[in-house]
C-alpha cells in the first residue's frame, strides 16, 4: 500500500469522487488526526455532503421494497438473482427519475395504508366503548329535562346495584337506577335523579365506585353511533384494501427499485468519502490509500485531473492504520471468509489464508470421507456459484463448499465410502450377495496407517505454521472486548425489553451511536405489531428521532457541539427540526424532563418516545424508545414518564447508581 496526498481546486471535488469510486481502489482516510492540527485547522474544513439525504433516499427505498414485499405477498428465497445490466443502464438518470417516482407512489400508498389503519384504530376505540350501551335507547346527547339529569356511568363490576337502589330508597331520593349491561370488570349505569336530589346522589354513589361517563360531540343513541362507525370502518376498510392494492400493484417496479437502491449506496459511499475531504472553497485535499499495484493508474487519473499528489509508504507509526486487501488464488480464496469474520491481518504480518487452506480442506476431506456426502457439496456449492453467482462472505462459503466437497470425495474413494455402506446393504437386500466398494485402506482395519498419517500431517502443519509468526490485531481485540462487554449487557437487557414490549402493547427498540446515527441493537414487538420497516442493524439520524435525541441531550459537550457541526440536517417531514439552536434548547428540555420525543419528525404517521440508559461506571450506553402510530387520543407525556422509569430500570440492572 502507499500512502496518498491529494490538493486540487475545489470545483473539481464531484468528478474526482467519481472518478476515483469508478476505479475503485483507493481509500480515503479520515482528517481526524489532520484537523488535530491548529495550523491545519485554521486553513481548511470538512467539506459539506449529502450523505444524510442519500440515506435518507436509501431508507425510502428499502421501506417501498419492504411494503412491496409483504403486501404483494413475494417471497425472495435463499438467493436473490440479481440480472446483470450495463454501468449505462445502472447510471441512466432516466432509470433514476422513474424509481424515484415508483418510491414516491409506494410511500404516499403506505402513508395512507398507515394513516387508515390508525384512523381503523380509533373508530374501533369509540365503537367499543359504545357497545355496552348499545340496548339503551336515549340519545347521548340528551342530559335530562327540566326537572330531571341522565346521568351515565359504570361502576366495578362486584357493585350490588339492588343494594343502591335500597339506598336511595331509604334516603328518600327522588333518583332511579337502571342497569344497562355488565362485563367481567364493569357495570354500565344510567341514573335519572331530580335536579334538587343531584348532590346527594353523587355522594350516595361515591363510595360504590360510580364513575360518569360522557360521550362528547355524539348526538342519537349508541346504537345509531355504533352503526354509523361499523360504516367508516367498512368504507376505512376499502381505503386499506385499495391502498395495499396499489402498492402489491408497484412488484412490476421491484427490479428497478433494486438497481436504484444499489445506486443511492454507491452514491451513499461517495458521499461518505466526501466528508473526509478538506476544502477552503478554493483548493481540497485529502488523503489515502492505494494499492502499489494501481498507483500507476490512480497517478495518471490524477494528474489528467490537474491534481498535485504524490505517494509515499507507510512509515512505522502508520502501519496499524494501513487498510489490508487480500490476495489469494481460487483455493485459498474461500477462507477469506473466516478471516474477515474475526479481523484482518496487520499490513506488515502474513495471510493466514495460504497456510490454512490446504489443511483445513484436507481435514475436512478426512473427517468426512465418503464419495456420496462429497458429491452432494461439490454439486451444492458448484450448482448455487454458477447459477447466483453470491457475492462476499455468501461466495466464499459455497467456494469453501465445492473445494471441501472434493476433497471429501476424494477421501472417500480411498477408504470407499458411499453414504456409509449404503450400496453394500442395497446388495444384500435385493440380491442378497456382497458387495463392497475398493479401497486403499478402511478406518476400521487400518487404524495404525491412519493414526501415523494423522501424526505426520500434524507434524508439516506445525513445522509449517512455525516459520510465520502471528500477533493479535488490535482490532480482534478491540471486538473482543466490545463483543464482551456487550454481550453482558445485552443479556441483561433482551429479557426486560422484550417483556416491556409485550406489557405496553408497542413495539421497543434499544439504540446506541454510531458516528452522527443511531444504529437500531435488538427490537421488540407485541403480538399486534404496527407497520415498521425498521430493522436491527439499520441505522437512522440523531437530529429527528427519540433515540437519537436521549443520547445527544446526556452527552457530554465536548462530543455533542462537534456531532452537530458535522450534522446535515434534512427536513424529512414538515416537523423536523433543521435548526440546530432549536434542537439544543430540545435537548435542553429532554434533560429536564428525563425523555425525548420524535413528534413524527422522522416518519408522518409515527410518533416515538425515548429515555437514556446508563452503565455502572455512569458512562451513557444508550437509549430505549417506544414507537406507535400517531394517535391524538395518546397521553405522549405519560407514555414518556413510562418509558422514563423503564430506562431508569435498565440502568440500575446495568448497576448504575443515581445520583
Amino acid at each position: 500500500m502507499k500512502k496518498l496526498h491529494v490538493i486540487a481546486m475545489a470545483d473539481r471535488r464531484e468528478e474526482l469522487l467519481k472518478g476515483l469510486l469508478h476505479l475503485g481502489c483507493v481509500e480515503i482516510s479520515e482528517p481526524g488526526e489532520v484537523l488535530a492540527d491548529p495550523q491545519w485547522a485554521s486553513l481548511f474544513q470538512r467539506s459539506g455532503s449529502s450523505l444524510a439525504e442519500r440515506k435518507g433516499q436509501l431508507t425510502d427505498v428499502n421501506t417501498a421494497l419492504d411494503a412491496i414485499k409483504q403486501y404483494a405477498k413475494l417471497k425472495d428465497g435463499m438467493f436473490i438473482k440479481r440480472h446483470p445490466i450495463t454501468e449505462a443502464e445502472f447510471l441512466d438518470a432516466g432509470a433514476a427519475e422513474k424509481a424515484q417516482a415508483a418510491c414516491d407512489a409506494v410511500r404516499e400508498q403506505l402513508g395512507i395504508l398507515t394513516k387508515a389503519q390508525s384512523e381503523a384504530g380509533r373508530l374501533e376505540s369509540r365503537a367499543a366503548a359504545l357497545k355496552p350501551w348499545e340496548s339503551l335507547d336515549l340519545p347521548l346527547e340528551r342530559s335530562g329535562t327540566a326537572h330531571t339529569i341522565f346521568r351515565l356511568g359504570v361502576c366495578p363490576g362486584q357493585t350490588d346495584v339492588g343494594a343502591i337502589r335500597v339506598q336511595m330508597e331509604a334516603e328518600g331520593l327522588a333518583a332511579e337506577l337502571y342497569e344497562i349491561s355488565a362485563d367481567k370488570l364493569q357495570k354500565y349505569l344510567l341514573v335519572i335523579v331530580h335536579r334538587g336530589d343531584e348532590e346527594k346522589t353523587q355522594e350516595l354513589l361515591r363510595p360504590f365506585g360510580f364513575s360518569a361517563v360522557t360521550f362528547q360531540g355524539m348526538t342519537g343513541t349508541a346504537a345509531e353511533n355504533i352503526r354509523s362507525l361499523e360504516r367508516e370502518l367498512e368504507a376505512n376498510k376499502k381505503t386499506q384494501d385499495d391502498a395495499a392494492a396499489a402498492i402489491a400493484a408497484s412488484a412490476e417496479n421491484r427490479d428497478a427499485l433494486r438497481i436504484y437502491a444499489d445506486r443511492l449506496r454507491a452514491e451513499a459511499a461517495k458521499e461518505q468519502c466526501a466528508e473526509s475531504v478538506l476544502t477552503d472553497e478554493t483548493v481540497l485535499y485529502f488523503q489515502g490509500w492505494v494499492p502499489a499495484e494501481q498507483e500507476k493508474a490512480v497517478g495518471a487519473f490524477l494528474t489528467e485531473k490537474g491534481c498535485a499528489w504524490e505517494t509515499l509508504d507507510p512509515t512505522e507509526e502508520e502501519i496499524p492504520d494501513v487498510p489490508v486487501q487480500l490476495k489469494n488464488n481460487w483455493l485459498t480464496k474461500p477462507l477469506n471468509m473466516v478471516t474477515e469474520m474475526y479481523s484482518l491481518p496487520r499490513y506488515d504480518n502474513v495471510d493466514p489464508n495460504p497456510l490454512m487452506a490446504p489443511f483445513f480442506i484436507l481435514f475436512y476431506g478426512i473427517m468426512m470421507a465418503d464419495m456420496g456426502y462429497g458429491l452432494l457439496m461439490f454439486l451444492a456449492g458448484f450448482l448455487i456459484s454458477k447459477k447466483y453467482a453470491p457475492k462476499g462472505t455468501a461466495g466464499n462459503l459455497f467456494g469453501l463448499m465445492t473445494l471441501c466437497g472434493i476433497s471429501t470425495f476424494i477421501m472417500g474413494a480411498l477408504t470407499g465410502g458411499f453414504f456409509g455402506d449404503f450400496l453394500t446393504q442395497v446388495v444384500k437386500l435385493t440380491t442378497g450377495g456382497d458387495f463392497t466398494l475398493p479401497a486403499l485402506f478402511t478406518p476400521l482395519d487400518d487404524t495404525l496407517m491412519i493414526l501415523i498419517g494423522a501424526m505426520a500431517l500434524g507434524m508439516v502443519q506445525i513445522n509449517w505454521g512455525q516459520k510465520k509468526r502471528y500477533t493479535i490485531g488490535l482490532t480482534a481485540y478491540r471486538i473482543g472486548i466490545n463483543y464482551t462487554n456487550n454481550l453482558n449487557i445485552m443479556n441483561i437487557m433482551e429479557p426486560e425489553l422484550k417483556k416491556f414490549a409485550h406489557e405496553i402493547g408497542k413495539t421497543v427498540f434499544f439504540g446506541v451511536r454510531s458516528d452522527i446515527e443511531v444504529v437500531y441493537i435488538c427490537k421488540f414487538e407485541p403480538e399486534n405489531p404496527i407497520i415498521t420497516t425498521a430493522t436491527v442493524g439499520s441505522r437512522i439520524p440523531m437530529y429527528c428521532t427519540s433515540l437519537g435525541k436521549a443520547i445527544l441531550a446526556y452527552s457530554e459537550p465536548e462530543i455533542l457541539q462537534p456531532l452537530l457541526k458535522r450534522m446535515t440536517f434534512v427536513k424529512r417531514t414538515e416537523r423536523t427540526i433543521t435548526d440546530p439552536d432549536r434542537l439544543m434548547q430540545e435537548l435542553m428540555q429532554v434533560r429536564e424532563q428525563g425523555y425525548a420525543l420524535d413528534a413524527r419528525e422522522m416518519e408522518e404517521h409515527a410518533e416515538c418516545v425515548g429515555a437514556p440508559v446508563f452503565g455502572a461506571d455512569g458512562g451513557l450506553v444508550g437509549a430505549v424508545s417506544v414507537s406507535t402510530l400517531y394517535r391524538d387520543a395518546v397521553n405522549y407525556e405519560e407514555l414518556g414518564q413510562v418509558v422514563l422509569k423503564k430506562a431508569r430500570q435498565l440502568s440500575e440492572m446495568l448497576g448504575y447508581i443515581r445520583q
